[in-house]
């Protein structure tokens, strides 16, 4: 039995930064409009980390194609995120 209470941040087990999670959006998402590019004036870890190991997680990867997936299967929703996609 798990007891918490708050904000609990689900999250795979590896670190992501927020350069590879853009890109990662991009890649997903085929965003051919949009430029990222590296920061390196400033270096801050602000990752997320799962303490509490109560789920097990699939890696970014698998949870955004299935978030687009979902999205794409409900596109009438999300119809601004389609108009330059796929």
């Amino acid at each position: 039995e798990y007891k918490f209470a708050g904000l609990y941040h689900l999250v795979p087990s590896q670190k992501i930064s927020k350069y590879d999670l853009l890109v990662l959006f991009k890649k997903i998402w085929s965003k051919k409009d949009v430029t990222i590019s590296r920061d390196h004036s400033v270096s801050i870890d602000r990752s997320l980390i799962d303490t509490q190991n109560i789920a097990e997680v699939p890696d970014y990867e698998i949870m955004f194609n299935e978030l687009f997936q979902f999205m794409a299967k409900n596109r009438y929703k999300y119809q601004q995120y389609f108009e330059c996609v796929r």
